[in-house]
């Protein structure tokens, strides 16, 4: 009996290995990927939602001692529905989605648990202490970089997005550690340009969904997508099924 050799590609999923043939790995992904409604939509309203809503008090249209009146909005819509999203996007096999929204409902849910704690006395200290704070937005500010440099493979319009995460998260990370208010202005303005792509982005994707057409454009990718590339020889088979690995 001829030996068969192990496809090795990668896809949205990850990287995958398996014995099936190129075409028949294409099918699977197709029927797996349909089974499950697109969650990016949800995701991206979500995202928009409580980044507008934290950032134009980061940009001194409502005073600093507002920001309690965020947090159910900010703890639901933006944390744990978003989260959600990004769950779906894993089963979606979306790895770029489930990340990105992963991450961004976890910190917000984590900046409202800090809203709370400080509300209710349990972190006090000098305004040098906020610096850790800061150092923890300017984290996700390198996350939201790595995940722009993947958006050159999606599209413009998500690329001008993430930038402007980009962007807000290091204002609002130095801003903290620096006691700066004017880098905490300039980050709630970047924050609300990309809140408002991610409006746009999320209501484009709704509308053509329902129409089943392209009625808003969501642009093209700066960059074509790459030939699919050998894993390494350490990457185990799954001896079956091609199956998810990263």
């Amino acid at each position: 009996m001829a030996t068969i050799i192990p496809v090795d590609r990668w896809t949205p999923a990850g990287p995958i290995r398996s014995h099936l043939p190129m075409d028949e790995i294409e099918r699977e992904e197709g029927l797996a990927a349909s089974s499950v409604a697109e969650p990016a939509a949800l995701g991206l309203f979500a995202f928009a939602t409580g980044t507008f809503t934290q950032n134009i008090v980061n940009a001194g249209w409502f005073p600093a001692t507002t920001l309690l009146y965020m947090v159910a909005p900010l703890l639901i819509m933006t944390g744990v529905v978003q989260f959600l999203a990004g769950m779906w996007a894993f089963r979606k096999g979306n790895t770029f989605a489930a990340t990105a929204f992963g991450s961004f409902g976890g910190v917000n849910v984590a900046y409202t648990v800090f809203i709370l704690l400080h509300q209710a006395g349990l972190v006090t200290g000098p305004s040098a202490d906020m610096g850790v704070i800061g150092a923890f937005l300017a984290s996700f500010a390198l996350i939201a970089a790595f995940l722009t440099v993947g958006a050159l493979w999606k599209n413009w319009g998500l690329v001008g997005m993430l930038f402007f995460l980009t962007l807000t998260f290091a204002l609002l990370g130095t801003g903290n550690i620096a006691g700066s208010p004017n880098l905490l202005h300039y980050g709630g303005w970047a924050g609300i340009i990309s809140s408002l792509c991610a409006f746009y982005r999320g209501g484009a994707m709704a509308a053509n969904s329902a129409s089943q057409r392209q009625l808003l454009p969501l642009g093209k990718p700066l960059d074509s997508a790459p030939t699919p590339a050998a894993l390494p020889a350490s990457v185990p088979s799954d001896g079956h099924r091609g199956e998810a690995l990263g």
